[in-house]
């Protein structure tokens, strides 16, 4: 129906049994229904979380410094609080969060953007970076399976035996690796446990709840 409307009315908009006026306006409505149909609703819906985030943030800078709290102090709240709100919601990818965050520290605290690039390039970073590129890599390699079908061929197919086969396993590593190194690889194989139970949310969010307490634990 839609289209039937656009056509006539891009037929009435051009001839010339109307006056000027009555074509200006029909050619304007005709722009403005392209318009509409052009802008997709459901992305906005999709990352209202993001505009929420954004409203609080907003809110927060508006409010007056409580007593004993400096201008500085103020803003770095208010930007913890979005930033929570977008690490748990996930409306945008972390990454891009994370460099919302240097852009606010910039823009918002007035900082050096070299001061804070520095502030970036310290050992606790660049360890959890590798230890992010190694769980990457052993995603990539396909690793994950293989260490998931490993610890199953052990400890059976019952939940007990399995969170405690992975609990033994992230013990042993996290022995003479980093723990943080340790939960980033195991991380994987957790999930590949979970997807091959099931793919419904709903029935694995138990399992899923035990398996990484019991990487947490272990590690």
């Amino acid at each position: 129906m839609s289209t039937v409307s656009l056509v006539t009315d891009s037929l009435r908009a051009r001839d010339i049994s109307h006056d000027w006026s009555s074509k200006v306006r029909r050619r304007g409505y005709q722009r403005f229904a392209v318009l509409r149909q052009q802008i997709n609703l459901y992305y906005f819906w999709e990352k209202r979380w993001f505009f929420f985030a954004l409203i609080v943030g907003a809110l927060l800078m508006a409010l007056p410094e409580a007593e004993g709290m400096s201008r500085d102090a103020h803003i770095v709240l208010a930007m913890s609080v979005v930033a929570t709100i977008l690490f748990i919601t996930e409306p945008v990818p972390l990454p891009t969060v994370a460099l919302l965050i240097i852009v606010g520290q910039v823009t918002l605290l007035g900082l050096d953007s070299t001061k804070v690039a520095k502030t970036l390039m310290t050992d606790s970073v660049l360890f959890i970076m590798g230890s992010l590129m190694l769980a990457v890599a052993v995603v990539k390699q396909q690793l994950d399976k293989r260490i998931a079908w490993l610890i199953v061929r052990m400890t059976g197919t019952k939940t007990i035996n399995i969170c405690f086969g992975i609990s033994v396993v992230s013990g042993i590593l996290a022995s003479f690796i980093g723990e943080h190194t340790v939960a980033a690889m195991m991380l994987p194989v957790g999930i590949t446990l979970i997807t091959l139970t099931s793919t419904n949310p709903k029935k694995v969010a138990g399992l899923a709840a035990v398996l990484l307490f019991s990487i947490s634990y272990g590690c």
